[in-house]
């Protein structure tokens, strides 16, 4: 089963912050955590924006994460593409990224961890609050 993180959540997680919701999984959490590709650009446009400030500079940062085997990167498939621009009811705060984001986990039938309040309220997939602790436990029960 695999669980996927929002940007600023993969950020929070990579860089060695306690992610409440996650802490079910365990020490079995290894090739369950997920992000997709669009995080890399969004973390991209936050830093380039002043929005992010990493400990170490982007591109090593970057290649750490890429490199690192806690996280499974799931690329923007075209049928994930369409699914983002055909999202009804899309709250106008949503910009590209978060509309990928949400569509991924969408189309991969995957819950969505994040801190994001517009995420969390438009119920257009199985997203969770990254700071309950019970929140994963139906999905992590039935893997």
């Amino acid at each position: 089963m695999l669980i996927l993180l929002d940007t600023i959540i993969l950020v929070r997680y990579l860089s060695g912050e306690v992610i409440p919701a996650l802490e079910i999984m365990g020490n079995d959490i290894k090739g369950h955590i997920a992000a997709s590709t669009m995080s890399a650009g969004e973390i991209v446009r936050m830093h380039g924006a002043g929005k992010l400030v990493l400990s170490v500079d982007l591109q090593r940062w970057l290649d750490a994460a890429q490199s690192t085997e806690m996280i499974r990167w799931i690329p923007v498939y075209p049928h994930v593409s369409m699914a983002a621009e055909q999202m009804e009811n899309c709250p106008e705060e949503f910009d590209f990224y978060d509309r990928l984001i949400v569509a991924t986990s969408k189309c991969f039938n995957v819950p969505l961890i994040t801190g994001n309040r517009t995420i969390l309220n438009y119920g257009g997939c199985a997203s969770v609050d990254y700071k309950d602790k019970r929140a994963l436990t139906p999905f992590w029960a039935n893997r």
